[in-house]
């Protein structure tokens, strides 16, 4: 008794789960075991979007000619067979006459030493030289889209990556970036409605008043990526999500100049938004600014980037690169862009508040590290910084405080005066009765007891010069040769 195709899926499910529980990982989380591209790796082969149109046309009409001359291409007949299926509707049977046609296509051209050099080869081993075989590039197409209109959406996936991995610059590149960007909408759940004028899907807030879809990221023990996926064959058995940022990624490298390009990357970092991994959509909203300048998205990029770049910071205890970048990126926000709403405008400006704050209370950070090492010359210079920098925050009135504290600790006469050459606070009133008053390191008037100097707080290196050093030379008391006395030019002393 044979199981039923349920029963085999069920089983297979199982099995992965097992898998994946002992430590498997998804397919995005590969992505960094691969090997790095070489530094001589050219791209001299890759084919734009015209060249692959003139390809088109050139296999059609040798095509056309070889049907004319009755010479027939090998392979050819199967092709039209296979396709006459998909037209027909019978993508089961037309997927399983292209599946063959593409095996025996890729086996034809190999020998048994290139079998073993592919088995074992690193890399993927692409049909960049000249033009490939193009019915065999036909093939593999032809297999993602009778999976595709079967709504087996995950094994499309995977045979379009097999095209993609073996014709880079195939000449239906722009079929297979459409394909591959609906299905990633689909297993993400972004509607089909509310497109732009040129027909691309929008996944920002809102356009011209009108609100568009917004990526909403399915939560629950069915969307964890190692609970296995029984039933639903749109899905594939594992990592709903994970799969469905791996197309809009490979929609973007594989056509970086492509209409969707853009479209991609704005859909995958809302994504990671809204999931809450605010270091991924900073970069990857930094990537759409710098990668496409030009596109639709810049503004969205702009203002979102800025709240999750903001979003990213961990605190004073950590690198603090985040708040520059925000800080600029809500500046260039509001200089840039003169139809944002009154409450974007103040919302912006709240922002660039609290990053003021937060860059204070890092400064601060370094006053309370300072205190504890005992070094009031750095103390003295990050409150300074604070009160000069930061003067509108609750942290300036405590670096007063601390400095006038510091002041106290080492009996000074003098109420606190700035030495770094910034205002004093407000209400403070300099203390003129010290204006008379001796210099510390003054010499004692004759005949008198020597009165002990005011400490001060600074170290000697930032206190004032009262006056030159006092130079005088060094003459022996008896001088016996001309040696000594040469030794002796030069000699001053202190």
């Amino acid at each position: 008794m044979r199981a039923t195709p349920g029963c085999r899926r069920a089983l297979y499910g199982l099995l992965l789960a097992a898998v994946g529980a002992c430590g498997c990982r998804s397919p995005m989380g590969t992505a960094a075991l691969k090997p790095l591209p070489e530094e001589s790796a050219s791209i001299a082969d890759v084919m734009g979007p015209q060249e692959r149109r003139l390809r088109s046309v050139e296999w059609q009409n040798r095509k056309d000619q070889l049907k004319s001359s009755g010479f027939p291409l090998e392979g050819l007949a199967e092709f039209e067979a296979a396709q006459a299926l998909y037209d027909q509707g019978e993508y089961r049977a037309a997927e399983r006459a292209f599946t063959s046609l593409a095996r025996q296509r890729s086996r034809a051209q190999q020998t048994w030493q290139s079998r073993v050099e592919e088995l074992f080869a690193r890399e993927p081993v692409s049909s960049l030289d000249g033009y490939g075989d193009p019915i065999e590039e036909d093939a593999l197409f032809m297999v993602g889209e009778t999976q595709f209109a079967r709504q087996r959406y995950a094994s499309a996936q995977d045979s379009y990556g097999r095209l993609l991995e073996k014709y880079p610059s195939t000449r239906h590149l722009d079929q297979v970036t459409g394909r591959l960007f609906q299905i990633a909408r689909t297993w993400l759940g972004v509607p089909q409605q509310a497109q732009s004028e040129d027909g691309i899907e929008l996944v920002s807030h809102s356009e011209d008043g009108r609100e568009t879809p917004k990526v909403e990221v399915a939560s629950g023990p069915a969307n964890w990526p190692v609970v296995p996926n029984l039933f639903d064959r749109t899905r594939p058995v594992f990592d709903t999500n994970g799969r469905a940022m791996q197309a809009l990624e490979s929609i973007w490298r594989h056509d970086a100049t492509g209409p969707l390009a853009d479209d991609a990357l704005m859909l995958q970092a809302t994504y990671y938004q809204r999931k809450g991994d605010f270091v991924e959509a900073a970069r990857l909203y930094a990537l759409l600014r710098e990668t496409y300048p030009d596109s639709s998205h810049v503004q969205d990029a702009v203002i979102l980037g800025s709240h999750v770049t903001l979003a990213s910071y961990s605190g004073p205890e950590y690198e603090g690169r985040a708040l520059q970048d925000a800080r600029q990126l809500k500046q260039i926000a509001l200089q840039s862009f003169s139809e944002l709403s009154e409450d974007q405008r103040e919302r912006l400006n709240e922002e660039l508040e609290l990053i003021a704050q937060q860059e204070a209370e890092r400064d601060w950070k370094l006053v309370e590290f300072y205190l504890r090492k005992n070094q009031p010359a750095s103390v003295a210079l990050h409150c300074n910084r604070i009160i000069n920098r930061y003067p509108n925050t609750p942290l300036a009135a405590r670096a007063w405080e601390v400095l006038r504290a510091q002041e106290e600790e080492f009996d000074s006469p003098r109420r606190w005066r700035p030495r770094f050459g910034i205002a004093p606070a407000p209400g403070a009133v300099e203390d003129q009765s010290d204006a008379a008053a001796p210099a510390v390191d003054a010499d004692p008037p004759p005949g008198g007891e020597t009165e002990e100097p005011k400490r001060s707080w600074l170290p000697r290196f930032l206190r004032p010069v009262e006056s030159p050093p006092d130079l005088k030379p060094v003459v022996p008391d008896e001088v016996d040769d001309q040696t000594a006395e040469a030794e002796a030019v030069g000699r001053v002393k202190l």
